[in-house]
C-alpha cells in the first residue's frame, strides 16, 4: 500500500500577500463607497478594522492545510503588517482623523486585532503540531501492529 504525497489535506491555499490583497481592496471598497453613502468619518476606521478580522480569521484558518508552515507564516506576517499600514493610513485620508485621536478607539481595537492575529496564528500551529504528533504515533502504532502481526506467522 503506498502512502500519499502528503500527510494533509491538499487545498489550493491562497497565499496570504493574496488574501492581504484582496482584504485591502474589500476595505478599499468598503471605505470609499461608506463616504458617500453613509458620510461618518469613522466608517472609514470601521472598514479597515473589520477589514483585518477577516484577514486574521480566514489567514489563520487557512494556515492549517499549507506544506509549509515556515513560509506561510512570513507571508502571513509581512501581509499583515502591510494590511495594517495601509489600510491606516487610506483611513486616516478617507475619514481626516488620525488612530492617535482620542475621541476615537482605534488604536485600542487595532492592539486587540493584533493580538488576535498572533493568537490565532499560534493556535493553527499548535493544531498543526498535534495533527503531525498524532500521525507520527499512528504510523509508529500501524508499524509496531505489522510487526506483531509477522512475528504470529
Amino acid at each position: 500500500m503506498t502512502e500519499p504525497k502528503s500527510k494533509y489535506i491538499e487545498l489550493n491555499v491562497i497565499h496570504p500577500y493574496k488574501q492581504a490583497s484582496a482584504a485591502f481592496a474589500a476595505a478599499l471598497l468598503f471605505m470609499f463607497v461608506g463616504k458617500f453613502i453613509i458620510k461618518e468619518p469613522a466608517f472609514a476606521w470601521q472598514a479597515s478594522t473589520a477589514m483585518l478580522l477577516f484577514f486574521t480569521v480566514f489567514n489563520a484558518a487557512t494556515g492549517i492545510f499549507v506544506n509549509s508552515f515556515k513560509k506561510y507564516l512570513q507571508g502571513s506576517m509581512i501581509g499583515f503588517v502591510s494590511l495594517i499600514l495601509g489600510t491606516g493610513l487610506v483611513s486616516t485620508l478617507v475619514s481626516g482623523v488620525s488612530i492617535k485621536d482620542p475621541s476615537h478607539s482605534y488604536r485600542t481595537i487595532y492592539i486587540v486585532l493584533i493580538l488576535g492575529f498572533f493568537t490565532l496564528l499560534a493556535m493553527s500551529f499548535l493544531i498543526r503540531g498535534v495533527v503531525d504528533f498524532l500521525s507520527a504515533k499512528d504510523k509508529q502504532d500501524k508499524q509496531r501492529q505489522q510487526q506483531r502481526n509477522n512475528r504470529r506467522r
